[in-house]
């Protein structure tokens, strides 16, 4: 089995499967973020898609021994800001219905309707819902203040690991995240979670 650096340099050579190889621990792990940030999974699978084929690109200038995954981040994050600049979402409306129908399907083919529990089934909607609102709510964030707070309170990342990842300081990253905090709160305080900010 070859070892992380073995790979890091068999992919500056060019060779594609080691990059694959290199990088499929973290697919999941960047997948995740960009849902956060974009609050639209094919967005989001877009964003890392674009975030890998960027890195590929970018391999040769990878610091041999530094951890991966703050590296790709730090892509992520730049490939995020740059498309929030340009305003080019491909996926900024969702109708009602769609949300409806989801929430349907949900609701009709989840573990809980197997129950027939209506109130249960009503639960699991509001809980969606609730998420979905915190989703939006998240993505309506300046795009550093989100990508701290998906990093710090989503993902589990500690403020150094954190401040690794967005190639900052630590009390910067303290910083994003209790104004992120804070307009979250108020926002939802003031009534803007349910029509958005």
């Amino acid at each position: 089995m070859a070892t992380e650096r073995d790979l890091v340099g068999r992919a500056k050579k060019g060779d594609g499967d080691a990059f694959t190889a290199l990088t499929r621990p973290y697919h999941q792990r960047l997948y995740e973020t960009a849902c956060f940030l974009t609050n639209d999974p094919d967005e989001a699978e877009d964003l890392a898609q674009e975030c890998l084929i960027k890195a590929y690109l970018s391999i040769r200038r990878f610091r041999e021994g530094a951890p991966l995954l703050p590296w790709l981040l730090k892509i992520l994050k730049n490939l995020f800001i740059d498309s929030r600049r340009s305003g080019k979402s491909r996926y900024e409306v969702r109708t009602a219905l769609a949300e409806l129908e989801e929430m349907a399907q949900a609701a009709g083919n989840g573990p809980l309707a197997q129950e027939h529990n209506p109130s249960d089934a009503l639960e699991q909607i509001l809980r969606k819902e609730r998420q979905s609102e915190l989703r939006e709510l998240i993505s309506a964030l300046p795009a550093v203040f989100a990508l701290t707070l998906v990093l710090v309170d989503v993902q589990g990342f500690s403020y150094a690991e954190a401040a690794e990842a967005t190639g900052t300081r630590v009390n910067t990253v303290r910083t994003r995240l209790f104004r992120a905090r804070a307009l979250l709160r108020r926002w939802l305080l003031s009534g803007r979670g349910t029509s958005g900010p």
